[in-house]
């Protein structure tokens, strides 16, 4: 009996190091790189996080946009320096864009951080796309003006989400202009 005891024993203490040795820590993946002009589409689920980098030039004007498509996604874009730059989060629940105007001060790879927002939701899909807005283009400081207006109306919805409609109006009426002066 003794003898059969220490036998459990022994295969208990081998099951438990070798459970515990099984298990490796694993590294979080690489960002994914996303480049001016280019878009990914990418599968989340529910409390997942995904980064990319963008490696943006000093002085540039870059939009980008996180398409939601079934999952409410959080934006949160930091500098080369780890600092937060913007972050994002509309409330446009699990279909629309999340939508960032980057204007960067210093050149570098820039994070973007893209996260599911809710826990125990379905899983679903986004397009993460960067876009660079020239202004020597025709149509370029028009573009520019009305993504900053539209971003202004953004920034009072979510600073004043009750009471603040004719602000809010107002600023989307600017970029409603810009837009068309830009033919857009």
């Amino acid at each position: 009996m003794r003898r059969s005891r220490g036998l459990r024993w022994a295969a208990l203490a081998a099951l438990c190091a070798l459970s515990a040795g099984g298990e490796t820590a694993q590294a979080p993946p690489a960002p994914a790189p996303l480049s001016p002009g280019t878009a990914l589409e990418r599968a989340f689920a529910a409390g997942e996080t995904q980064i990319f980098t963008a490696e943006l030039a000093a002085g540039g004007v870059y939009l980008l946009t996180v398409e939601q498509r079934g999952i409410h996604l959080v934006v949160d874009v930091r500098g080369p320096g780890g600092e937060s730059l913007a972050a994002v989060d509309s409330p446009l629940s699990r279909w629309g864009a999340e939508i960032v105007l980057l204007r960067p001060e210093a050149a570098g790879a820039y994070q973007i951080e893209v996260r599911s927002a809710s826990l125990g939701v379905g899983p679903g899909r986004c397009e993460i796309r960067l876009d660079e807005i020239r202004p020597d283009e025709k149509a370029g400081p028009e573009r520019i003006a009305a993504w900053t207006a539209a971003m202004q109306a953004g920034a009072i919805l979510r600073r004043e989400p009750s009471g603040s409609l004719e602000k809010v109006a107002a600023a989307f009426q600017e970029a409603r202009g810009h837009f068309h002066a830009a033919g857009d």
